[in-house]
């Protein structure tokens, strides 16, 4: 298992050595390593539990562990935070915050649980056979024994975008040190231009927060712009959102909390938006739409 940390993963298995399930001395802690090995992948899915621990790709650890392995998570990776019905928005938020603080991914997002292949998919362009063999040409390239040549093909990897992200995937062990330490720069500069594009649902607000900690607050509208998707979905100015995917605005405090909470979304995202209107609930089905779209 190789990361861009270089021997940092090494010194986050030394450190667990402390660990009481470790043998001093002769043995790693196997969670960490269990736990490294799925922060070390191109999309992360890290899911809230309500009992505050965290599951990893299948793994459940301590939220705490979690964010003292945050940093070796991969360069350019995309990290997809889901959580628990009633874990509170402000817990989803505090954990994107610290993944966006403490390693150098190229997306922190909200989704929905079980979402986030389909949804990364349907924005990944499928490679044609043309695609491919240049890529592969290029690969090749990399091993020119002129500097010129090298760099000329690791601008034309760059060039392909990021559908060319998994098919380098692919060559980033190459046995030529060389070819590897370009693959993976590519790679990096690849990752942080495809961030995925946020999402617009087109309403001005207010929030009005609960008036306790653990009271939630709620999204009053004042605008509902023209043509955008909450128009669409039949929002009006005056409606006040409830909760967002079955989840309440609690322990946040100001209108900069839910901004946080709009800025995780993107583009083509579902939600469920639980409405009050005229004294009645109800529920809206949406989606984010482009920037102004």
């Amino acid at each position: 298992m190789k990361t861009n940390l270089g021997l940092a993963p090494l010194a986050f298995l030394v450190a667990s050595l402390s660990s009481p399930s470790a043998v001093a001395g002769t043995q790693i802690d196997p969670q960490a390593a269990l736990l490294l090995a799925r922060l070390d992948r191109e999309t992360v899915e890290i899911h809230l539990l309500e009992d505050g621990a965290v599951e990893v790709e299948g793994l459940i650890v301590e939220e705490a562990r979690l964010l003292r392995f945050l940093p070796a998570l991969r360069s350019g990776a995309v990290v997809v935070v889901t959580s628990d019905p009633g874990v509170p928005w402000s817990r989803d938020l505090a954990l994107r915050a610290e993944v966006l603080r403490a390693a150098d991914v190229s997306d922190c997002l909200f989704l929905a649980r079980g979402e986030a292949p389909m949804f990364l998919q349907s924005r990944r362009p499928v490679a044609s056979e043309a695609f491919l063999a240049s890529l592969e040409e290029n690969v090749e390239r990399l091993a020119s024994p002129q500097w010129s040549a090298r760099e000329e093909a690791l601008a034309a990897l760059v060039s392909l975008g990021s559908p060319a992200l998994p098919h380098l995937a692919l060559h980033a062990d190459d046995p030529d040190a060389e070819v590897a330490w370009r693959v993976r720069h590519a790679m990096g500069e690849l990752a942080r231009l495809q961030a995925l594009q946020p999402g617009y649902l087109g309403i001005g607000y207010e929030f009005r927060p609960g008036m306790a900690e653990d009271l939630a607050g709620v999204i009053e509208l004042r605008q509902v712009f023209p043509g955008s998707q909450a128009a669409a979905v039949g929002l009006r100015p005056g409606d006040r959102i409830l909760e967002m995917n079955g989840k309440p605005f609690a322990g946040m405090g100001s209108v900069s909390g839910i901004a946080s909470v709009f800025r995780g979304l993107r583009a083509g995202h579902r939600l469920d938006l639980t409405v009050e209107r005229d004294g009645a609930v109800l529920v809206l089905g949406a989606s984010m739409g482009s920037w102004r779209e």
